[in-house]
């Protein structure tokens, strides 16, 4: 056959290889897990690209995204024995995913839930270093601080679609005023409940017709196009606060696993061989199904998706401006994907590694490790690869660990290039580490040197996170430290917070504000009334802040 002809000419050039395609139904389903982090080191020469948005990493994205669909078991059938290995692999480490959503409280809290939830907060000044602000000691401006305080509640409701924060400013335990946010359908409401009663209203769907309508509008100053970017912002971001909760976090996984299933579609796969007593598959990928598949991808992600239909718009067109050119430039700089893939599997049955490299003779261009045990896994990935963007290096690296009940990360990634004719050199590091009990820790450095204002930040948090009882977790923070300091004079301001809070499942339907004055249509005499409330507002609050400050008796405070 001529099948067979063709492989006996591939065999005289190469190892013997057997050319797969994935057939409908040929692949069996396993439950999606999420995966543990992995990340690596990139290397990026610099290259004069446009579509900086969408091209931006996009060979990394690619790289580990394979990775996640051959570590869940989404391979096809190019091997029974490889597919069987994905597969066990795959319920493996959904298994342990399992397992740490349900032995650590923070994992659990970050748990996406339909029914809402209704979190009390407070924070707190603890420390300040500012050093001399006008002759003032750092330690009197702190010590005035620690007077103030901050707390209040927000809800969020996916059930209606509706979200509500309240904070209210409290000096030695006493409201100096509070503050009142609602984005409901139709409806965004914002007020001083201690002021008035009555808040202010927009509708974030016809904004831009009512403010066309209104006194305020000037059609000789004003410019359309930014007052639509307005509209189609406030419409995404306030969809945005109530999605997540209603996010079907496995569908999600699912589809994208389904769409990245096609870039392992026709490909080249090699027969195993035994090394260091594993088997190794070697996989070359076809170059247009890997370019279709990521297309796909990303038009899932920020178009099609649960996630991208709540931002109504605003990434829609974004994509749709970026992608022609972007993908332009991944056609012409196609031999730069990673289009070569290894595949070991131990004596376990398990995937230990999985490493890319654009052709066959170069050096890998990422290698990830994974190591598992009864209770827990190790992955830690390099990664180098090459014509990503115009950035002259894009390097990453994450090493994850789970076992005995304790999660630790570590984390780095930096960037250095020229981005629209600025010099750009960002560094991140963080390390954090969750456990059972529920302590929480987290430390990490941020550097970003752009432009003339070289500017590192430094922070820290040390807490803990309890679940008392199903529907409830407590957070308790003494903690959360943040150091700023202005490179070229190195001048550092530092401040502490302490934070608490209580989260419970919500078990009443939020519903909109009904006392509210629509801005763009209220009278003159309307405006003047609330702006009075206002005024005497103001008023009690600085009597309060004379006596508190000054050592007289505080003014009593209004009823809310």
């Amino acid at each position: 056959m001529d099948e067979n002809k063709n492989l006996e000419n591939q065999e005289a050039e190469q190892p013997s290889y057997i050319n797969t395609t994935n057939e409908a139904g040929a692949s069996e389903e396993t439950p999606a897990p999420a995966v543990p982090s992995a990340g690596g080191e990139v290397t990026v020469p610099k290259k004069n690209n446009t579509g900086l948005f969408v091209m931006l990493g996009i060979a990394a994205v690619l790289i580990i995204a394979i990775i996640v669909v051959l570590v869940m078991g989404k391979t096809g059938n190019p091997e029974e024995a490889v597919r069987k290995a994905f597969s066990v692999t795959g319920e493996k480490l959904g298994a342990i995913d399992d397992q740490m959503k349900e032995e650590l409280p923070v994992m659990k809290l970050m748990v996406p839930s339909s029914n809402g939830k209704n979190t009390h907060y407070s924070f707190s000044v603890d420390s300040l270093d500012i050093g001399e602000m006008g002759g003032i000691p750092s330690e009197l401006v702190a010590g005035i601080l620690r007077l103030f305080s901050i707390e209040g509640d927000m809800v969020s409701d996916p059930q209606t679609e509706s979200f509500q924060i309240e904070a209210a400013l409290n000096m030695q335990g006493s409201p100096l005023a509070n503050v009142f946010f609602q984005s409901a359908p139709g409806q965004m409401a914002a007020g001083v409940p201690m002021f008035s009663d009555r808040f202010f209203s927009i509708n974030p769907d016809t904004f831009l017709e009512d403010y066309k309508n209104s006194r305020f509008y000037d059609e000789n100053t004003e410019n359309l196009e930014d007052l639509e970017l307005l509209q189609d912002t406030l419409r995404s971001e306030l969809a945005m606060l109530t999605e997540y909760g209603r996010l079907d976090i496995k569908t999600f996984q699912n589809d994208i696993y389904e769409i990245l299933y096609g870039a392992l579609e026709n490909g080249i796969y090699e027969k195993p061989v035994q090394e260091d007593g594993q088997k190794v598959y070697r996989v070359q990928l076809d170059e247009e199904q890997v370019k279709n598949t990521l297309k796909a991808l990303i038009q899932y992600i920020y178009v099609d998706s649960q996630l991208g239909k709540a931002f109504q718009g605003e990434f829609a067109d974004l994509i749709q401006e970026q992608l022609p050119s972007a993908i332009e430039e991944m056609e012409e700089s196609g031999s730069d994907l990673p289009l070569f893939m290894t595949v070991k599997v131990g004596k376990d049955g398990l995937v230990s590694e999985a490493s890319f490299q654009k052709n066959a003779e170069e050096n890998p261009q990422l290698i990830y490790h994974l190591s598992t045990t009864d209770k827990g896994f190790q992955t830690d990935v390099n990664m180098e690869l090459a014509g990503a963007s115009d950035l002259d290096s894009l390097q990453m690296k994450v090493n994850c660990t789970y076992q005995d009940g304790v999660y630790h990360a570590d984390m780095e990634y930096q960037v250095k290039g020229d981005v629209e004719e600025t010099d750009l050199d960002l560094a991140f590091q963080m390390n954090m580490e969750f456990n059972k009990e529920g302590k929480c820790t987290a430390n990490g450095k941020y550097d970003l040197g752009m432009g003339i204002m070289p500017v590192s930040m430094d922070f820290s948090m040390d807490g803990t996170i309890t679940n008392p009882s199903e529907d409830t977790f407590k957070m308790d923070f003494p903690v959360l430290k943040l150091n700023v300091t202005e490179g070229e004079s190195s001048e550092t301001m530092g401040i502490g917070f302490r934070y608490t809070g209580e989260t419970k499942a919500l078990t009443e339907s939020l519903a909109p504000v009904s006392n509210t004055l629509p801005v763009f249509s209220a009278t003159d005499e309307q405006f003047a009334e609330e702006m009075e409330k206002y005024s005497a507002g103001v008023e009690r609050i600085q009597e309060q802040l004379f006596g508190g400050l000054f050592g007289g008796s505080m003014a009593e405070s209004p009823a809310a």
